[in-house]
């Protein structure tokens, strides 16, 4: 179910569905951090929904074309023009990563929105119509291999609490913070653009003994020989997050202090969005 940017499948999932457990959503989890900030079309609770996990928590990290001048963040912060991120549109992480970061860390970039994928947004950069993109690491690794193994693409930031194992010599965004306010909204980004990215969810209401069934399902599907040997082949990671930590990042969320929610929604919500 396409539109808005699976809002729409959010919204069907918690409000239309059928309460049984034969619908499963699959919907893009800052989503959840819309609703929280006050977006009057994100028309759910996330802390009613059942939480089956996700397949992969989400590395959030920032590439850049060798054509950009940019190689490293020393070259970033010296930067006298803002470096161009491909985005998608409001409340993605192409969107909403590369803003938090800019204003956590005062960093030179803007973020040119519009693009209908990753995929566009890695051809712009290509052609130098842009400078790059802030998304998945677990994306870019297979889908711009080749640009990376030749050196005219560059992982220049992770935008996660925790350095990726495979990126160690990558600095992390948090290293740069110089408050606690902007650590907090860093630490924002670790939870809905990363582990609750792309999570799985069956409609509120969902009677407990048949929920617990389907999580176990889930997490076993994942752990199957069969699966991850096809996934390995596909160049497609899989590391999952069972529904009881999705749920417990979700309600954490809603715990956020209203100091932070306002500075969150001033970074990534249009004015049209929320109430204020």
């Amino acid at each position: 179910m396409t539109g808005a940017g699976s809002l729409v499948a959010a919204n069907y999932i918690y409000n239309k569905a059928e309460r049984d457990g034969t619908i499963i959503g699959n919907w893009i989890g800052p989503l959840v951090l819309q609703q929280i900030l006050g977006n009057k079309a994100a028309k759910f609770d996330g802390r009613k929904f059942g939480w089956l996990g996700v397949p992969t928590a989400d590395s959030g990290v920032c590439a850049l074309t060798t054509a950009s001048g940019i190689r490293n963040m020393k070259d970033w912060f010296a930067s006298k023009r803002p470096i161009k991120i491909g985005g998608t549109a409001p409340g993605s992480t192409t969107d909403d990563v590369p803003k938090i970061v800019r204003a956590a860390i005062d960093l030179p970039l803007k973020v040119i929105e519009g693009y209908s994928g990753t995929a566009k947004i890695r051809l712009a950069a290509e052609s130098g119509e842009i400078d790059g993109g802030c998304w998945a690491w677990e994306s870019i690794k297979p889908t711009w291999a080749k640009a990376l193994q030749s050196g005219e693409v560059h992982i220049v930031l992770q935008t996660m609490l925790e350095s990726n194992p495979e990126l160690k010599d990558v600095p992390l965004a948090i290293n740069y913070a110089k408050t606690d306010e902007t650590r907090q909204l860093l630490g924002v980004v670790d939870g809905p653009y990363g582990v609750l990215a792309r999570p799985y969810s069956v409609p509120p209401g969902l009677p407990a003994e048949r929920l617990q069934m389907l999580q176990k399902a889930f997490m076993d599907t994942l752990k199957d020989p069969e699966l991850l040997a096809e996934a390995k082949k596909s160049k497609i990671e899989i590391h999952p997050v069972d529904g009881a930590t999705i749920s417990n990042k979700v309600a954490d969320l809603y715990q956020m202090k209203s100091g932070l929610k306002d500075k969150l929604r001033d970074i990534i919500m249009p004015k049209t969005t929320h109430t204020m």
